[in-house]
């Protein structure tokens, strides 16, 4: 999906620039190409660098901050600005800032993270979709999940299973013993249903926006000027 990077107020001041400048077709086209690649560009890696929107509101934090000091030190999409590229269209009428195929922090295109931060989503997850990932099934459950096991009243079986009853012994295990025979997959479950929860068939996440492509008007109107002084002036850049 393709949305507008200036809004309406800007669009229409670059028409009556064009209009009152009388630039010929090939100069307005030259205009549009200086404002996205002089202009919004050098904006959204401003914004970027400065976690703040256009308009100069800060972006939605991490869910989850670093323990120590209650945030992140890495700064959130600096990556993305670098894929940014620019397409004039057919009739040389408009021009579309676009993000050049390549992976992104996460594997994903850069494109796809780059409108889900714009606009913010809500993803849908499914139970029946998620598998749990092969560091989970064979590495040995943590010292924390063991503590959790044994705050909740954990018990493992021991000896063998009684003809009688046809159930096995059961003991307080050590948390050595808990982080030597149980995976972070076992444990994990285990503690799930020692708590008595159910396991989310589906279940939603909520990605905030952290637009960073656009400018605000002031900003805009400044890119403007600079570049129609440019233009007249000659600017080959």
């Amino acid at each position: 999906m393709t949305r507008p990077v200036i809004n309406e107020s800007q669009l229409r001041q670059v028409r009556r620039a064009i209009r009152e400048a009388e630039l010929p077709p090939a100069k307005a086209r030259k205009l549009l190409v200086r404002i996205a690649k002089y202009g919004l560009i050098p904006a959204a890696r401003r914004n970027v660098k400065a976690q703040r929107t256009p308009e100069g509101a800060a972006w939605a934090p991490r869910k989850r901050p670093d323990k120590a000091g209650g945030r992140y030190k890495n700064k959130m999409l600096l990556g993305l600005p670098k894929l940014l590229a620019i397409r004039v269209d057919g009739s040389g009428k408009s021009v579309r800032l676009f993000f050049k195929k390549g992976d992104y922090n996460t594997g994903s295109h850069g494109g796809a993270v780059a409108w889900v931060q714009q606009h913010g989503a809500t993803i849908k997850g499914r139970a029946t979709k998620r598998r749990d990932s092969e560091a989970m099934r064979t590495r040995p459950a943590t010292r924390r999940q063991a503590e959790r096991l044994l705050s909740l009243g954990f018990r493992a079986p021991v000896g063998a299973v009684n003809k009688k009853t046809g159930r096995r012994g059961r003991r307080k295990p050590s948390l050595k013993w808990i982080m030597e025979n149980m995976s972070m997959a076992q444990a994990g479950l285990v503690i799930s249903i020692l708590k008595g929860e159910q396991k989310k068939r589906v279940w939603e996440i909520k990605i905030p926006s952290r637009a960073f492509l656009g400018a605000s008007d002031a900003e805009f109107a400044r890119i403007l000027e600079a570049q129609l002084r440019s233009l007249h002036y000659g600017g080959t850049r």
